[in-house]
């Protein structure tokens, strides 16, 4: 492919003639995690064409903490994968991920798309945090 460099951005050629306007004023995003006797801070910028990120995200936390409060222990929120171990995970990330290749075949979803979006990034999440935990591949082994 070959680019062409216009007003200091390198963009694809099949783009065309782009005019560029004054950059966007940053939205400044603070993130405060307090918990027991520790405190974390951090401030970011983010661009408003991405409130959508941020949004997105929000929810996705909020989802993950309802979804651990339902299924999990106040004392281990990843409680329910341990007899499956990060397989189990991985064949719920599986299903979700099928669920989603099914609706862009059929158009056919027994729940929302925004539903089924959100459980696949949290069950990739969980799967994550399940390896960085040290649960074994087969599950009962917490290191």
């Amino acid at each position: 492919m070959i680019y062409k460099e216009l007003d200091r951005e390198i963009i694809p050629d099949y783009v065309g003639e782009v005019e560029r306007g004054p950059r966007p004023k940053m939205l400044k995003v603070k993130i405060i995690i307090d918990y027991a006797d520790q405190t974390s801070e951090e401030v970011f910028e983010v661009n408003p064409v991405r409130q959508w990120l941020l949004d997105d995200l929000a929810n996705l936390l909020r989802t993950l903490c309802q979804k651990s409060d339902d299924y999990a222990s106040p004392e281990d929120d990843m409680e329910n994968f341990r007899g499956g171990g990060l397989r189990g995970i991985y064949n719920r990330l599986g299903d979700k991920m099928q669920r989603l290749k099914n609706f862009i075949k059929n158009g056919n979803l027994h729940e929302s798309f925004e539903d089924a979006c959100l459980d696949t990034a949290g069950y990739a999440l969980l799967l994550k945090r399940a390896n960085d935990m040290g649960l074994s591949p087969e599950g009962d082994s917490w290191t």
